[in-house]
């Protein structure tokens, strides 16, 4: 927004729509709490100001309902909804199988989709480049990557480090001279699932980070942790809109925000980033046919997004490990006192199984029957003394 990569050199910005944080932030508890769940598919709450009286010049809030989905308000009450569908038991349980089951059909019906996609590219791009006229669209895509990669050059130098630092009191460049190899293949590969057995490996054997934290949080890291796509969305498609000469009002940017961070965690479908986009784009009401342009440069962005995603899953592992050594110590050692335990007094199912060895199915049941009836007999309370 200050450095304004889609804004072509020399423009003023007087035609873009000016707006009040207000009434914006005032949308956006509309959005949240709509009157219909039904309309929020298709329209969304928005207000604006006109002018009341042409002679005084006093201008009035209207407000009134605009084409576009009202995601805020969808992903409010989906949130809302799932809890209590899952804190339901087993009165929500048909309830749960019939969303499962539409999530199934979807993320299949998604991935054969996705077979198509490099055709739906070519022809995007190829329209876009067809129509291309002004050539300073050019300049405007370095500026892009340049902002791109000083946003993810802050955030992974600056904010992580930070973030491990105010928790632990540790120094975080340990952490990243030790991860080093798992963030270079990141950078190769531009895979950060590819990289999740390295990243186990420098996490546990360099780090040493308890394999019950590495083990649990990065594979999950690895699906839903995607610090650096989630800022490349924000950025992207704010690019476009300026690109369109719009200025996103207060309302869009916080569903901007919100958006990039649901979807950036996009679990098992590849190649996800250009149909993210387009979502987003769509959702907030933004032009998405300026997306295609950004295939382009996706090149020179991914390797970079993945190694801020790896580094990010690593700072975590990390310092979920510095502050649960307390602990892991702890139940280590009441682990151990439990195993010392087990083995100073064996049970009775323990003794039935090591005299058992060697016997047949009949011997067993006598053998078992019979310390059976010695444990009865060995049991029975004493008769008290009648004086």
């Amino acid at each position: 927004m200050l450095i304004q990569p889609g804004v072509t050199y020399g423009e003023t910005g007087e035609d873009a729509e000016s707006f009040a944080i207000v009434e914006d932030l005032l949308d956006v508890l509309w959005n949240i709490f709509p009157s219909s769940l039904f309309v929020s598919c298709f329209q969304r709450h928005n207000s604006e100001r006109r002018e009341a009286d042409s002679n005084s010049g006093l201008e009035t809030n209207a407000a009134h309902y605009v084409e576009g989905t009202n995601t805020l308000g969808l992903i409010f009450w989906s949130f809302v909804f799932g809890q209590i569908f899952h804190n339901g038991g087993n009165e929500t349980e048909k309830i749960r199988g019939t969303f499962a089951a539409l999530r199934f059909f979807s993320k299949s019906w998604l991935h054969y989709s996705l077979s198509f996609l490099p055709f739906g590219v070519l022809f995007l791009v190829s329209s876009q480049v067809i129509e291309f006229q002004d050539w300073e669209i050019i300049s405007k895509l370095g500026k892009l990557i340049g902002v791109v990669h000083a946003g993810l050059l802050f955030h992974g130098a600056v904010v992580l480090p930070l973030i491990y630092f105010s928790f632990t009191k540790c120094n975080p460049c340990a952490v990243l001279r030790k991860v080093y190899p798992a963030l270079l293949s990141a950078f190769l590969n531009s895979s950060s699932s590819a990289t999740l057995p390295l990243t186990l490996q420098r996490c546990e054997e360099e780090l040493g980070v308890d394999r019950r934290i590495s083990r649990y949080m990065l594979p999950i890291g690895t699906k839903i942790n995607k610090n650096g796509t989630a800022l490349y969305e924000v950025i992207a498609v704010v690019f476009i809109a300026q690109l369109s000469h719009i200025h996103p009002d207060t309302s869009q940017l916080i569903s901007i925000f919100v958006l990039a961070a649901v979807i950036a965690g996009t679990e098992g479908i590849s190649s996800t980033w250009f149909l993210t986009t387009f979502f987003v784009l769509r959702a907030v009401g933004l032009p998405a046919e300026g997306a295609a342009i950004l295939v382009v440069i996706d090149w020179l962005i991914k390797p970079c997004n993945t190694v801020v995603n790896v580094f990010g899953n690593c700072i975590a592992v990390a310092l979920i490990h510095e502050v649960s050594k307390n602990d892991l110590e702890e139940m280590m050692e009441s682990g151990e006192e439990m195993g010392s335990d087990d083995q100073a007094v064996p049970s009775p199912a323990r003794m039935h199984r090591s005299n058992a060895e060697g016997l047949h199915q009949e011997d067993i049941e006598l053998h078992i029957l019979g310390q059976a009836s010695d444990d009865a007999l060995n049991t029975q309370p004493e008769t008290p003394a009648v004086e």
